[in-house]
């Protein structure tokens, strides 16, 4: 004799299938509803800063800033070899610094009381005294030229050395890595460049990620997150923010950024307390910095 499934069990079955395979599915997509590939642990929310500091009009081209201490960013730009010291609490320059001639300065580091500041040329420069009325400056050849296109400089604390995030060529002489862009190691002990890349970035790859064949990446920025000692690296094309492993070899996430909110981001550093800025340069607007707290440390807050 021929047994029968009751139809109540038939759908029993069909629903419990339905949730298992709702259960196994990822609850968080690697990516947003744009396409954009996110971090994971990204704490900040770009669209809304915690507050803007418009700048005057001789930072209209800002293009790197770094933290002083609270209160306190160096920036620079991109026409005369001048540091301005900017007080967020008093919302103004207080100081500035001449250390060269007129160029294309792109970024800025502190290292302890020192100050480091990358021309796009390729040519490094270090400030000391930049505290008091003593001003010593020292410049660096490093073998990147124009066509590697510095834009980004920070300090890696752990091994006493600046990267430096090249927007043009990834390759020194021997022309290689196609479709890439590429981070240089200075060495502060020696004040040599290594001869290899630090960090290689895969063009290609950020398209895959972003589901945007076309989508676009130069490094305009760079700096390393103070815990986690993660890269992040801002491009103005593409206008994201790519998150890469501490050794470089992996991209961790990648955070879109509005057009309309940062129309062009320049520079990116972060406080000791993870406090995130970043500079825009004037585009149908004033130059601003944007300070963004970190919404799992909401104790923590700068002014």
């Amino acid at each position: 004799m021929r047994s029968t499934t009751p139809l109540w069990q038939i759908w029993s079955g069909l629903i419990c299938l339905i949730c298992l395979w709702q259960c196994s599915s990822p609850k968080n997509s690697s990516k947003n509803t744009e396409g954009n590939a996110v971090h994971p642990n990204f704490p900040y929310t770009l669209d809304t800063p915690d507050d803007e500091y418009v700048l005057p009009d001789i930072l209209n081209e800002i293009s790197g800033i770094t933290y002083i201490r609270e209160g306190l960013l160096a920036c620079v730009q991109d026409e005369l070899g001048i540091v301005y010291i900017y007080d967020a609490k008093a919302r103004k320059i207080t100081h500035e610094y001449l250390f060269g001639k007129e160029g294309d300065y792109e970024g800025i580091a502190k290292v302890d009381t020192v100050l480091y500041i990358a021309r796009s040329d390729g040519k490094l420069f270090r400030l000391r005294g930049f505290k008091s009325k003593k001003l010593k400056v020292a410049e660096f050849n490093t073998a990147l030229s124009k066509k590697n296109d510095i834009e980004g400089l920070c300090y890696d604390a752990n091994n006493h050395r600046l990267l430096l995030a090249c927007k043009g060529k990834p390759h020194l002489k021997k022309k290689k890595y196609k479709h890439s862009r590429a981070i240089y190691a200075f060495d502060l002990h020696t004040h040599q460049l290594e001869k290899e890349p630090f960090a290689i970035i895969d063009i290609e790859e950020i398209q895959k990620m972003t589901g945007n064949k076309k989508d676009k990446f130069a490094p305009s920025g760079i700096v390393l997150h103070p815990q986690t000692q993660e890269i992040y690296l801002l491009s103005h094309q593409g206008k994201k923010i790519v998150i890469l492993s501490p050794d470089g070899k992996q991209i961790k996430g990648i955070i879109p950024i509005h057009p309309e909110k940062i129309r062009q981001p320049e520079g990116i550093c972060f406080s000791p307390n993870l406090t995130l800025y970043l500079s825009t340069e004037a585009s149908f607007s004033q130059p601003e910095i944007q300070r963004f707290e970190n919404k799992l440390r909401p104790n923590s807050k700068e002014k």
